[in-house]
């Protein structure tokens, strides 16, 4: 910085040299640092004791709860520059509807599960899987006997011309 002047420096790289000065006195500050340090290590251990779905307003919660007096704007700050991220959690889906307008297959059982031949009697059921693409429905069909599922299928619809209903 000493062999060429400051005002040359600041044209050439398109600052105004008062934004230049102003950077240069303010410099770091290690008391702010030193706080946030201790601050993020508590974070982090809160961030892990709760499976890391944590976003910045139940970890300013957590803090303040620990006694810490800070504001959530801090949190947010120090969240970000650590990369440090809540994992958003699914919402309940109840997936059970026998209000339905689909067709009920009869109970021709009556919960007599106990067969003595493979391959007399066949049961079925039909469950969703919550994937990252949507819920997906899935069929299965087991021989009652051997209790091996003799087939099953898997559809993105659920509707009765699948044959599911």
């Amino acid at each position: 910085m000493n062999n060429f002047p400051v005002r040359l420096m600041c044209k050439t790289l398109e600052l105004s040299p008062s934004g230049f000065c102003s950077w240069l006195n303010r410099g770091a500050k290690p008391a702010k640092m030193n706080r946030d340090k201790k601050v993020l290590s508590e974070m982090r251990l809160i961030h892990s004791e709760n499976r890391e779905v944590f976003g910045s307003p139940r970890m300013t919660k957590a803090m303040r709860a620990k006694g810490h007096v800070i504001n959530h704007k801090r949190i947010e700050r120090i969240m970000q520059e650590n990369g440090i991220q809540g994992i958003p959690t699914r919402k309940f889906k109840v997936t059970t509807d026998s209000k339905h307008h689909f067709r009920l297959a009869k109970n021709k059982l009556n919960q007599r599960f106990d067969v003595e031949t493979p391959n007399k009697v066949w049961a079925s059921d039909i469950t969703y899987i919550s994937t990252s693409e949507g819920w997906m429905y899935l069929a299965v069909v087991m021989d009652l006997y051997s209790r091996r599922i003799v087939g099953w299928s898997m559809a993105m619809a659920h509707d009765e011309s699948d044959g599911y209903s």
